[in-house]
């Protein structure tokens, strides 16, 4: 298999106590945000094959140690591992949704083709990720990395606002975000409208 990305060089300088760390943190998140998930449905055992902590746990690590993620120096070790983590567990929602297209997702409804399918808008001067698919250039891509870290710096103090704009950056599409997140489509909206007011805020005081 043809490595994606080599990350072995930066993995060579992680100590076993950076590893534990990261390995903890990752077993927190995924405690969190599986919480009653995994009796039945998509995180089953039944349906991923083992413990549903287990199963996401080993697959973030082998994606990053095979190269299937990029190593990003802005995140920890940790973070890097819970960012594959939470992709894997969206993606494992999605299959169990194709595979069972009559079922309730993980115990709630499907969402209705009426949803808006535009992502939410992080500030006025980044537009929907979307929108540059394949062709979003380095200076494009830098300039979203950027705003993706200053909005990330501000809502560092609300883990529910911190986990809203996690979803936006991994989502491709509104629709996906109550799934990401385990909320329904009402919550996502009142955390855009908190994020906003927080992003609006800052503005004035010339942090943004």
């Amino acid at each position: 298999m043809k490595i994606k990305y080599d990350n072995s060089e930066r993995l060579e300088t992680v100590s076993d106590k950076q590893w534990r760390e990261a390995l903890d943190h990752l077993t927190a998140y995924l405690r969190w945000r599986l919480k009653g998930r995994t009796r039945r449905g998509a995180h089953s055992e039944k349906a991923l094959g083992m413990p549903a902590i287990d199963y996401y746990e080993e697959m973030a690590v082998v994606k990053l140690i095979e190269g299937e993620w990029k190593w990003q120096e802005r995140f920890t070790l940790g973070k890097q591992l819970e960012k594959i983590a939470a992709d894997l567990v969206t993606k494992q929602v999605q299959k169990w949704e194709r595979a069972h297209p009559n079922l309730m997702v993980d115990g709630r409804s499907k969402m209705e083709d009426v949803v808006p399918q535009r992502k939410p808008e992080l500030i006025e001067f980044t537009d929907d990720i979307e929108q540059y698919g394949d062709t979003i250039d380095d200076d494009g891509q830098k300039e979203l990395d950027e705003t993706y870290e200053k909005v990330f710096v501000l809502v560092a103090d609300d883990k529910e606002l911190t986990l809203y704009v996690e979803a936006i950056v991994h989502c491709n599409r509104l629709d996906e975000l109550p799934r990401y997140l385990g909320v329904t489509i009402q919550k996502v909206y009142r955390l855009q409208e908190k994020l906003m007011r927080r992003i609006n805020r800052a503005k004035e005081r010339g942090v943004l």
